[in-house]
């Protein structure tokens, strides 16, 4: 009865350590993460040239893509335009040469994912090294509202990478964005763009994508 008792005991020692590891181990990530997410919506506050007010301009050279079920492309287009932007909206632009159908919009600014509007984690693959990816998922599901990762600088901070996927999109049975971002004087500018939809149509399925390239960025001070 005494030894039973004890196992007995042993092992409610051994699942409350392992109960309180993992506590402490979830605590622990969490304020991980705060720290992150806090240090980066920081500098997407301060360094996203669409929400600092400052005056820029940069050159967008965009193909249009539509796909068959074989994935094999059956209409291209493309346009190059140079884009003038004052206090994060297009102030003007100029023409190189536009799409042969209708025009393409393209979405140039991206959206700060750290906020409170979503849940984050951590990857497993994580080596430590200069990149840091961060899962977040949405708490509500609203449409419109993206889930995805976000890849920053581990010690600076700044976006590098983010892919989205907007499942609640009504618009389209699939459709993801990601950007590429590169630094031009202290700021984070988008340097690629990739857009992708997949649409039900009559008789078949649609797909489509929208690639974008940056460059000739300049800042006027």
């Amino acid at each position: 009865m005494n030894v039973m008792s004890t196992r007995i005991k042993v092992i409610w020692v051994v699942l409350v350590f392992v109960i309180l590891s993992v506590a402490l181990g979830y605590a622990e990530s969490d304020e991980v993460i705060d720290f992150y997410t806090t240090r980066a919506e920081q500098v997407y506050q301060s360094r996203s040239p669409f929400e600092s007010g400052i005056q820029f301009s940069f050159k967008a050279h965009t193909y249009f893509k539509i796909f068959n079920g074989d994935q094999n492309a059956i209409v291209t287009d493309s346009a190059e335009t140079v884009y003038y932007f004052n206090y994060g909206e297009i102030d003007s632009t100029k023409v190189v040469y536009s799409f042969k159908r209708e025009e393409q919009a393209i979405e140039f600014s991206y959206p700060n994912i750290f906020t409170d509007d979503y849940v984050y984690n951590f990857y497993p693959h994580d080596t430590g090294g200069g990149d840091l990816s961060i899962g977040f998922d949405s708490k509500d599901f609203e449409i419109g509202v993206p889930i995805g990762i976000a890849v920053i600088d581990r010690d600076r901070y700044f976006l590098k990478w983010l892919y989205m996927h907007f499942l609640f999109d009504k618009r389209a049975d699939r459709f993801s964005r990601s950007y590429r971002f590169t630094e031009v004087e202290g700021f984070v500018f988008p340097d690629s763009i990739w857009e992708s939809r997949a649409r039900k149509t009559f008789f078949a399925s649609e797909y489509y994508r929208i690639e974008t390239g940056i460059s000739d960025i300049k800042i006027y001070r």
